[in-house]
Formats: C-alpha cells, sequence, structure tokens
C-alpha cells in the first residue's frame, strides 16, 4: 500500500549552518496514528510544519499521494491542523468557528449547517454551537478546534502539543477520545508532542526525533521494549543507564565490567568488546531485596537505600551501588517504609540491554 504522506530527503536549516531537521525519510501509512516524540529542538514541529506548509524545506520533497506539494501554500493543502493554543476566533460562536473553514471554501449554506452539526456530534459536543469559546472548559475549546479541523474532512490531521495545556486527568481523557475518534472515522493523524506517555497511549506508530534525526521509529511496545540505543532507551519511559565497559560476548548477550561491581549481563546491541556501554534496565524489572546478595542465576547488585518516595500505587527507591551510580526500583507502596541502608537489587540478563555509550 502507497503512504499518504513521504518525506524525502528532507533538511531544514534557518542560519545555513546548523540543521533543524536532517535528511528526513519518512513514510507515514494512511489512516495511521503516527506520533513525532521528542524533546524541544528536535526537529519534530519542525517537520509538522514543512508539512503543513507553514515552513519550507531547504532541500529534499514532501509527496502526498506520490505528488510533489512542497511549493502549495498552506491553505492548498487540504490538511486539518489543531494547535496547542487552540486558535479559536473569541468574537464567534462555536459554530461560525468550525463554519469557518468552510466558508472559505465556499459551500452552500445549508451544506455548511449539516457539516457543523456532524462535526460537533463527532467530538461528543451537541448542545454548544451558539457559545462563545471563552463560555467553555479547556477541554472542550480544544475539542472544537479538533472539530473544526475534520469539518471539511481532509485526508490528514495534524496536532501540533494540543493537550499541553491541559491538567492531568483531563488530558488523559483527552487522550482515549481522540484515539477513539481516530479510530472511528479513520482519517491519517500526525501527532507532535514531548510527552512519551501521550505517545505510547495514543500512537499506531511512534518516530523518537533527537539532534533533527529520527533515532528509531516503531511501534509502541517495541520501543518501550527494544528501544535502538542508549537515547531512545533514556527517553521514553524510565530506564537505568549503568555504565562500564564491554569485557565479553556470549552469544547474544555481553558481560558488562562495572569497577567496583563486577560482571553484569545483559543483551547486546551494535557493540565491540573493549567499548564503553550502558546497560539500560527498567525500574519495574528490578527486584528488591536485604542483606547481602545470595549467588545464583541473574545479576545481583548490593547498594544503599539513600531515598524513596511514595506515589500512591507504588513506591520509588533509589539505591547506591559501590561505584557511585545509582538504580531505581519501582516496587509496591508497601515499601514506602523500607528502612535506608543495605538492600540488594537483581534483575534477569534478558531484561537489560547493552547499547555503545
Amino acid at each position: 500500500m502507497d503512504p499518504i504522506v513521504r518525506f524525502q530527503n528532507i533538511c531544514k536549516t534557518y542560519d545555513g549552518r546548523s540543521q533543524v531537521v536532517r535528511d528526513l525519510n519518512l513514510s507515514v501509512e494512511r489512516g495511521e496514528f503516527l506520533t513525532l516524540l521528542g524533546p524541544s529542538g528536535s526537529g519534530k514541529t519542525t517537520s509538522l510544519m514543512m508539512l503543513a506548509g507553514f515552513e519550507m524545506p531547504t532541500s529534499g520533497e514532501i509527496y502526498l499521494d506520490n505528488k510533489p506539494f512542497s511549493g502549495l501554500p498552506p491553505h492548498r493543502r487540504e490538511i486539518g491542523m489543531v494547535f496547542q493554543n487552540y486558535a479559536l476566533f473569541p468574537h464567534m460562536s462555536v459554530g461560525e468557528n468550525i463554519a469557518f473553514p468552510l466558508q472559505v471554501r465556499r459551500l452552500d449554506r445549508q451544506e455548511i449547517v449539516t457539516r457543523v452539526r456532524r462535526a460537533l456530534d463527532m467530538v461528543q459536543l451537541p448542545g454548544v454551537i451558539d457559545r462563545k469559546p471563552a463560555e467553555l472548559s479547556g477541554g472542550q475549546q480544544q475539542r472544537v478546534a479538533l472539530a473544526r479541523a475534520l469539518v471539511y474532512e481532509p485526508a490528514i490531521v495534524l496536532m501540533d502539543e494540543p493537550l499541553g495545556a491541559l491538567d492531568r486527568q483531563l488530558r488523559e481523557g483527552m487522550q482515549i477520545e481522540i484515539k477513539s475518534l481516530h479510530q472511528r472515522i479513520g482519517v491519517t493523524m500526525i501527532y507532535v508532542t514531548h510527552d512519551q506517555q501521550e505517545a505510547l497511549t495514543m500512537s499506531d506508530r511512534i518516530a523518537v526525533f533527537n539532534g533533527g534525526v529520527i533515532e528509531q521509529l516503531a511501534v509502541p511496545k517495541t520501543l518501550y521494549d527494544v528501544p535502538a540505543n542508549a537515547f531512545v532507551a533514556g527517553f521514553v519511559g524510565e530506564n537505568n543507564l549503568l555504565r562500564g565497559r564491554l569485557a565479553r560476548r556470549i552469544g547474544d548477550e555481553g558481560e558488562v565490567d562495572m569497577p567496583g561491581i563486577g560482571l553484569i549481563r545483559g543483551r547486546l546491541g551494535e557493540v565491540a568488546e573493549g567499548q564503553p556501554v550502558v546497560l539500560a534496565i527498567r525500574p519495574e524489572k528490578i527486584a528488591l531485596g536485604t542483606g547481602s546478595c545470595p549467588p545464583g542465576e541473574g545479576n545481583r547488585l548490593s547498594g544503599n537505600l539513600i531515598e524513596r518516595i511514595y506515589l500512591g500505587d507504588q513506591t520509588k527507591l533509589t539505591i547506591q551501588l559501590p561505584d557511585r551510580q545509582t538504580v531505581t526500583v519501582k516496587a509496591g507502596s508497601l515499601l514506602f517504609d523500607a528502612a535506608e541502608g543495605p538492600v540488594n537489587v537483581s534483575w534477569a540478563p534478558e531484561d537489560g540491554i547493552v547499547f555503545a555509550a
């Protein structure tokens, strides 16, 4: 199946020296929910703005249905756009705001009324058509902005941090609503966020940006369980990144030499023996005990519990190892009263991944 959007060798620079986006090659499948995830300045929003037509590539081409369209102005791209600040006209009613894109396209008045009501039903706001944006909550305003982006039935809807201004509970509710809406109507959605949890919750695929390039493009489970490198491992969800040197390879695993601690085993990425490495291990994969580490299979380390944070359903514990590195462990909330002092931690070798440092 041909992709609906294709970025081909896209580069973007503002000063002629540093590249905000570097040699971007990315295909977006028709009907998918693709999230561009990354820290501030990683190139994700610039890529979205080039697709929308608000920025022009320095080089390369963007294709829609295999037709180049970098030269088209934004209003001729037939792409819906939802911003973080809603961008609603305050002097217009909700109905007038949603109708605006249709009026610009000179649709028949009765067709406009029908589409506006259908769009409001789509975002579950049928009774607010005559209200002004200021009379609505933040979540309702964002739904109106989404309805306006969908009302003229674009092939693609772009969203730039659309939930960033909402409180956590409302934000989580809107994540579910947007994903449910996507599944119902099947429109292609491209979503920009720096929130890893949001990306994992909503996306069919996630492209992780860093320094203007895509570090990894994968489905959420693969991204979380099998990160491509140390950056992705550290950015997507919580991860302990323990530094050492690869002592030797043993099949698909390797032994990492950590001075003052010993040899730790983990799954291997593209790493050569003797190379500085980081071993990534998720906090929820680590088991906690007390006393000295007993012998046996798996990685077992001794350390000192130096901090505990109560999170309600669980407790976050920080353990300092003999080489001064720390390990974070997430355990049941009953351990909130755990005494500071000597503890041991353990995990299965296959739960840790070794990357080049």
